[in-house]
C-alpha cells in the first residue's frame, strides 16, 4: 500500500504525499532495527546472567574441592610424618598398629585441588567472554583460572615423587590388606604392623622419598588455600554484580 501511494504521488507530482510515505518507511525500518537491537541486548543480558550463575556454581565447587583437598592432604602429611618417625627413631613405640600400617598407604596419596572449568571453557570456546560487560570483573575471572592453570604446571614433578614412593613401598601391605584399607575395614595387629615396619626399614629408597612427599603436601596445602580464598572472593564480586 505504501509503495502504491508513493507511485501515485510521484505520478501526480504530489510530493508532500511522497515525502510522508518515505518518512513512514524510514521510521518503520528504524523502529524494526531498534526492536531487534533491544531484543538482542535483552538476550545478551540474559546470557550474561546465566553465565554468571554457572560461574558461581563452579566457584562454589572449587571452594568445596579446596577445603576437602586441605583435609585429605593434612591426613596424608601426618601419615608421612608418622612413617618418618617410625623409620628414623630407634626406640619408636607403635601406639596404634592400624594407624601406622595404613599410613604407609596414605603417605603416598596426593589430592590435587583441580578447578571446575566447564563454564570458563565454554565462554572461551564460544567467544562469549564479550558478553561480560564488567571489564574489571572479567579480568578477575580470567586471572583466577589462568593462575590456577599455571600452578598445576608442577604436577608432573609431583607425580614422579609419588611414583618413587609407591615403587619403594610396593608390597609392604598385601593385596587383601590394601583392599581392606580402601574399604576402611582394615585392622592391623601389633605383629602385622611390626613386620610391615621391619620390611620398610629394609627399603633403602623409601625414607629418601619422604622429604619430597612432605614438600608436596606443603605445596598442596598452599594451593588449596589459594583456590579457596580466591574463589570465595570471586564469588562475592559476581554476587555483587548480579544485584
Amino acid at each position: 500500500m505504501i509503495i502504491r501511494r508513493m507511485a501515485d504521488g510521484i505520478r501526480t507530482q504530489n510530493w508532500f504525499t511522497v515525502i510522508i510515505e518515505i518518512f513512514v518507511v524510514v521510521i518503520g525500518i528504524f523502529l524494526g532495527l531498534q526492536v531487534t537491537e533491544w531484543n538482542d541486548e535483552r538476550g545478551d543480558r540474559n546470557e550474561e546472567r546465566r553465565y554468571y550463575g554457572q560461574l558461581l556454581l563452579d566457584l562454589t565447587k572449587d571452594v568445596e574441592t579446596a577445603e576437602f583437598a586441605f583435609l585429605i592432604n593434612e591426613r596424608n602429611d601426618q601419615a608421612g610424618d608418622l612413617i618418618y618417625a617410625a623409620l628414623t627413631t630407634d626406640d619408636f613405640t607403635i601406639e596404634d598398629p592400624t594407624k601406622l600400617a595404613v599410613s604407609f598407604v596414605f603417605a603416598g596419596y596426593a589430592y590435587i585441588p583441580l578447578s571446575e572449568t566447564q563454564t570458563i571453557d565454554e565462554l572461551k570456546s564460544t567467544g562469549n567472554l564479550g558478553l561480560l560487560r564488567n571489564l574489571d570483573l572479567k579480568r578477575e575471572i580470567s586471572d583466577y583460572y589462568g593462575d590456577l592453570a599455571r600452578i598445576r604446571q608442577w604436577d608432573s614433578g609431583l607425580r614422579q615423587t609419588q611414583y618413587e614412593y609407591i615403587s619403594s613401598s610396593a608390597g609392604l601391605l598385601s593385596r587383601s590388606q590394601l583392599r581392606a584399607t580402601r574399604q576402611r575395614t582394615f585392622v592391623a595387629s601389633p605383629e602385622e604392623t611390626r613386620i610391615i615396619l621391619e620390611n620398610a626399614k629394609k627399603r633403602v629408597g623409601l625414607i629418601n622419598t619422604l622429604p619430597g612427599l612432605a614438600e608436596i603436601q606443603t605445596r598442596l596445602h598452599a594451593d588449596s588455600r589459594v583456590m579457596r580464598d580466591r574463589a570465595t572472593a570471586l564469588i562475592a564480586l559476581i554476587q555483587a554484580e548480579l544485584k
